[in-house]
């Protein structure tokens, strides 16, 4: 099912410099935002709503959709990076519930095939404990991208497989905002960003997190799991692969 999303990869530079891509899928920023993330996870109480994603979370006040969320976003990451930074998260073995917004980066430097391949590792590893909310990947406004690549085909695409993902995973709910978000045509409608075709205007950000606020209600009321109490002054990643 998967090998039938094949994309395309040889992006042109403009592309990445309008979407916020950095030349190495693991940049400076990653580095710097990781080390405060680390911090700030020491002191996560239990039963938190954990955020993983790029941009589109980091630059979302999460505390909007739950007040006991926490915002791990960092700009530009893709479904590899968070692979990568999974292991320092602590907190979240004792969350109440694990938010998803990732993977639209990914196109820049893998096919959709890759791309989900990664994220079924990422789902089976957080599924195990606490349920997640994986969000389909957002619309864009391609006349804003202007590069003659049909990105919301593509994203589309990613999303049918990703709901099915969801779906068989277990303890995954699958929000997709496209509906709410973009046009009848499938563009990210103008509103709804801040004016580059792809990250969220304030009154994106609103509808997201009134949808988020849903879902998040009913995951929670709907989960009863016990949680092991947290141990702030454990700083080692959990289960860290050596030169991670």
């Amino acid at each position: 099912m998967l090998a039938v999303l094949v994309f395309k990869t040889n992006f042109l530079d403009k592309v990445a410099l309008k979407l916020g891509f950095p030349e190495d899928e693991i940049g400076p920023h990653y580095t710097e935002m990781l080390e405060y993330h680390k911090r700030m996870d020491a002191n996560v109480p239990p039963n938190s709503i954990v955020f993983i994603g790029d941009s589109l979370i980091q630059g979302l006040y999460v505390q909007a959709a739950h007040d006991k969320a926490v915002n791990f976003g960092i700009g530009n990451d893709t479904v590899v990076g968070v692979l990568k930074r999974l292991p320092w998260y602590r907190s979240l073995e004792n969350a109440s519930a694990i938010v998803l917004q990732i993977g639209v980066n990914d196109l820049e430097y893998r096919t959709g095939t890759a791309l989900l391949r990664d994220y079924t590792t990422l789902l089976a590893q957080l599924t195990a404990g606490r349920p997640v909310i994986v969000n389909a990947l957002f619309p864009v406004a391609e006349e804003f991208i202007d590069d003659g690549r049909q990105w919301n085909q593509e994203i589309q695409a990613v999303n049918t497989e990703l709901e099915s993902l969801c779906a068989t995973a277990g303890s995954c709910a699958f929000l997709d905002m496209s509906a709410i978000l973009g046009e009848p045509a499938g563009s990210l409608r103008r509103e709804m960003h801040i004016g580059d075709g792809v990250h969220l205007s304030p009154r994106g950000n609103a509808a997201w997190i009134a949808e988020l606020r849903k879902v998040l209600d009913q995951v929670i009321k709907q989960q009863a799991l016990p949680v092991t109490p947290h141990h702030p002054d454990e700083h080692s990643p959990i289960n860290a692969a050596s030169g991670d």
